[in-house]
């Protein structure tokens, strides 16, 4: 019985095995990364617009999203004057009359870097919810 070429066939029956956890490895780490970076803009943003709260002539809301986009661009390859993503600041449910809070939500359009794995996410999404800081208000004494 002749042994010749059976390295070659063992080659060829793992080397499509070994490529698709290599790259699938890839196309993961690639998305646990860009979800981390997605998650600390929108945490981020929310956090500074709900402390510009304490600005009575500033919109926390409007802020806030400004703060999301801006963290985005700089720490991600995303940009959403570009139509890559959408961001969401409204009233969130846990409001109520001692305490307003605000609900910051993002989700941008991803994909993967080698698209050799089926299945992987088309977008991801993050999510921050933040007490919006009261107005401080400067009460002038009258004689």
């Amino acid at each position: 019985m002749s042994r010749r070429g059976s390295q070659a066939i063992e080659f060829a029956l793992i080397l499509p095995v070994f490529l698709m956890l290599v790259f699938g490895g890839i196309d993961f780490l690639w998305l646990m990364i860009e979800t981390a970076q997605v998650q600390q803009a929108v945490g981020s943003g929310c956090r500074g617009g709900a402390a510009t709260g304490v600005n009575a002539y500033t919109d926390p809301y409007e802020r806030a999203q400004e703060l999301i986009e801006e963290t985005l661009i700089r720490t991600t390859r995303y940009n959403c004057s570009m139509g890559e993503c959408e961001v969401t600041v409204a009233e969130s449910d846990l409001s109520s009359p001692e305490v307003l809070w605000m609900r910051c939500n993002l989700e941008v359009d991803h994909s993967s870097i080698t698209g050799f794995i089926p299945g992987m996410p088309d977008t991801i999404g993050a999510a921050a919810e933040m007490p919006i800081a009261r107005p401080i208000i400067i009460e002038e004494e009258y004689e």
